[in-house]
């Protein structure tokens, strides 16, 4: 199977009973300043579209779920195209292998219950790279070609308890499937609050630390769902 230039290091864990691959960030050889062309990944994603479509049965429900997918992978990459087809930073690809690897796990699914949760997930999470998007100079909301492709998305965290800022926390963010495991794919630059970081639009869950890796909160987060080039989400502490 064809994969992006950057790799990441991955060992196994369990998600609705079958077997998924987790990305170990500190084992990566793969840097936020890297980049790469996400077109053999792309490639490779709808080879395996087109395996799942040989493998579900023909219910409607399976159709409408293999169509959704179809179109939103076909949108990003048209959108990718349009935008010039830029080079793409390492965290963008690795997003982006973890939607692949749910496919090709759903292709080996022994459940059809997995494999239509796998399917779901990543069609969400490819929906969100390809529909987040920045009006560009003159453009209007109605002339998708004027639209600018966004890759990264700078996301500010803030940690928030009885109201009040809560200060001094580390912040992690997994894609959404993963949970709060650890150690986590993305961790961001600076303590709250706020903690901001750059991040692929995607669905995520934003993982709370406090003092001595102590869990504080798990929150999910739409990363990209509004048109802006910037996100800011609160995380409650209870």
């Amino acid at each position: 199977m064809l994969r992006p230039p950057h790799r990441y290091v991955a060992r196994g864990m369990l998600i609705a009973g079958i077997a998924l691959p987790f990305p170990v960030a500190a084992q990566s050889t793969c840097t936020g300043d890297s980049v790469g062309s996400p077109a053999p990944l792309l490639a490779a994603m709808r080879l395996n579209v087109t395996r799942l479509g040989q493998r579900l049965t023909k219910s409607s429900a399976d159709s409408t779920r293999l169509e959704r997918l179809s179109l939103a992978l076909s949108n990003l990459t048209a959108r990718w195209r349009r935008g010039g087809a830029p080079l793409l930073t390492c965290d963008y690809l690795r997003a982006l292998q973890v939607d692949d690897d749910f496919l090709a796990t759903a292709i080996t699914s022994g459940s059809n219950d997995s494999t239509a949760a796998l399917i779901d997930e990543a069609a969400g999470d490819i929906h969100l790279k390809a529909n987040s998007k920045r009006k560009g100079a003159g453009g209007s909301m109605a002339i998708e070609g004027r639209y600018e492709f966004i890759s990264l998305l700078d996301v500010s965290v803030r940690t928030m308890k009885a109201d009040a800022p809560a200060n001094g926390l580390r912040v992690l963010a997994n894609p959404r499937r993963y949970g709060a495991q650890q150690p986590a794919m993305y961790q961001f630059n600076t303590v709250s609050t706020p903690s901001t970081r750059r991040l692929p639009p995607g669905n995520y869950v934003l993982i709370v630390l406090g003092a001595g890796g102590k869990l504080l909160a798990v929150q999910e987060a739409a990363i990209g769902a509004r048109w802006a080039t910037h996100d800011t989400v609160d995380v409650v502490i209870p």
